[in-house]
């Protein structure tokens, strides 16, 4: 069951991803034209300050999922109280996070970059994603579903969220699309994935209001405020950063030249979002054997996927840059080298990060989310001041491998008892293997190559699928590559 459940989110997200992953091929051209490079940086920019907002729960949404994966070997009752306990910390959350966007509003003035977009726009912005937090309180029935491994469920209310964004932006597109329009569509889409959650719940609204049960309320909430925190300020201050210390513009050049990976990333970081229910039920369990057995096998398969999707894009993402929206859109090949190793090596932090977090041990992190988060916000500043466009995602390449790497590594082997060789074991051919890639990249292939539709496709089967074989032969094992056959054809049966 905990198989079929973990491939069945995987497969549930992987093919809602193509289906996302083309039609925002489709319409990202022809939104550019209809805004612009600067309207469009705007966007981009505004949906990372708001990002930001996710952070006044306070790590109540995964305190959520650990306490319900801890409830369900208990009792109903003690996930019925885990939710009604949630479900209010959340309405308070929502009016903790109006309050806040109130305020900012008031003070925009003093806000780097929004201080230049007009009221106009600005105040429906903002009422757009008032109306978005209202929805805040439905996200438990969603934290309740990803601990009992329904994550196929959460993945759909996901894909309908993105869907339907993108297709209501080209309807508007060929209407009339304003920088506020794009935030009315962002709140048609998340009460749409909304209302799906709540009728695919089994918790009704007269379960949530009885009266309450005693509940441990957590006490990992500050460890997993903080693991949020540090992910946010990791993985989504780029754009601030550029359009402080560089221009709007390249706000849009960052963001499209990482689409390609950020979508695959999907597929790479939806093994950790696949696995970590099973691996922490195993955990509660006291299933210690199986346990270690089964983070190495997902450490060595989690470096496998990230190869199948990331060496293609070594070689093709500025070809692919200049067939989408143009070369002048293209980021260069240094940049290139840097998003693809950042991806390789977040797939196994997502990993080991979702295997500490889902077993309530985020304490241990507490020292290496604070170095990780300071040391990369203050070289992503420094090498962007110096550098421009990579400044970014190189000081997050640099804290990655110098810092939370290795820190995670030591963690993984004072919680599980898995030594440091068994460790580097699984994760260390795969990483070599992508670097002979890249050196083979950076020197021997051309870099301003422009290939015609019909030799990128030709090329992106050849390398994806000649890496893929090579790499399924040399880097798993005869028991991984047997294990993944089977439990493939038991689900094809099934």
């Amino acid at each position: 069951m905990r198989a079929k459940r973990s491939i069945l989110t995987y497969f549930t997200q992987s093919t809602s991803s193509i289906i996302l992953m083309i039609l925002s091929f489709c319409a990202t051209p022809f939104i550019l034209d209809a805004v612009g490079k600067t309207v469009y940086g705007q966007y981009r920019l505004l949906l990372e300050y708001i990002g930001y907002f996710g952070l006044l729960e306070f790590g109540l949404y995964s305190t959520t999922r650990i306490l319900v994966s801890e409830s369900l070997t208990q009792s109903k009752e003690k996930v019925l109280s885990v939710i009604q306990y949630s479900f209010i910390q959340f309405i308070i959350t929502s009016l903790i996070s109006l309050i806040s966007l109130w305020t900012l509003y008031y003070f925009k003035a003093y806000i780097s970059q929004i201080n230049q977009i007009s009221d106009d726009q600005l105040l429906p912005i903002a009422l757009y994603i008032s109306l978005i937090f209202t929805l805040l309180p439905i996200t438990t029935l969603k934290a309740k579903m990803e601990a009992e491994q329904k994550g196929y469920l959460t993945e759909t209310a996901s894909f309908i969220n993105k869907a339907l964004n993108i297709l209501l932006i080209i309807i508007f597109v060929f209407i009339k699309i304003e920088l506020h329009t794009f935030f009315l569509v962002l709140f048609i889409s998340h009460l749409a994935s909304h209302i799906f959650i709540f009728l695919k719940s089994d918790i009704s609204l007269s379960d949530i209001f009885k009266p309450q049960l005693s509940v441990n309320k957590g006490t990992t909430r500050s460890d997993i405020f903080l693991f949020d925190l540090a992910g946010k300020i990791n993985l989504s201050s780029d754009s601030i950063i550029l359009s402080w210390f560089v221009n709007i513009e390249m706000v849009t050049i960052f963001y499209l030249s990482q689409r390609l990976v950020g979508i695959v990333s999907s597929f790479i970081f939806g093994i950790s979002n696949a696995l970590w229910p099973a691996l922490s039920n195993m955990y509660f369990n006291k299933e210690w054997d199986n346990l270690r057995k089964q983070i190495l096998f997902s450490t060595r398969l989690s470096s496998y996927v990230a190869l199948f999707f990331l060496i293609p894009i070594l070689y093709l993402n500025s070809p692919f840059i200049s067939l989408w929206v143009g070369k002048e859109f293209q980021a260069g090949t240094t940049f290139n080298i840097i998003i693809v190793l950042n991806c390789f090596i977040q797939s196994l932090m997502s990993l080991w990060g979702w295997l500490i977090s889902s077993t309530n041990n985020t304490q241990l992190a507490r020292k290496n989310l604070i170095l990780s988060t300071i040391s990369n916000l203050t070289l992503s500043i420094i090498f962007t001041k110096v550098l421009g466009l990579i400044g970014p995602i190189l000081g997050t390449l640099v804290t990655s491998i110098s810092i939370t790497l290795i820190i995670n590594i030591f963690i993984l082997k004072k919680l599980f008892k898995i030594t440091v060789k068994e460790l580097l074991r699984s994760s260390t051919p795969s990483f070599i293997y992508l670097l002979i890639n890249i050196i083979l990249y950076y020197f021997f292939f051309p870099h301003e190559a422009i290939l015609s539709p019909l030799n990128f496709i030709f090329s992106g089967f050849f390398i994806t699928f000649s890496s893929a074989l090579i790499s399924f032969y040399l880097l798993l094992d005869t028991t991984d590559r047997t294990y993944l056959i089977n439990k493939l054809g038991s689900l094809r049966d099934r």
